[in-house]
């Protein structure tokens, strides 16, 4: 089950990894949290322009480095 207090957790996880410099890990948990809230909300709503906004800044870190897994 969904829970807005899952996504949180999960955006203070990504912001951690982003402080940490880990851009790549910031942007796969950024994403996932864009994920459960595109399935389960509909914008605008606070959080997801937020995840959005932390999506870019990980992308400008990444610039044009390929992350592959």
């Amino acid at each position: 089950m969904f829970c807005l207090q899952d996504t949180d957790a999960m955006l203070r996880l990504a912001q951690a990894s982003l402080s940490e410099g880990n851009a790549a890990e910031a942007l796969e948990r950024f994403l996932a949290v864009l994920n459960l809230l595109a399935a389960n909300l509909v914008a605008p709503f606070r959080d997801w322009s937020l995840c959005q906004q932390q999506i870019r800044t990980c992308m400008v870190a990444l610039g044009n480095i390929a992350v592959t897994k």
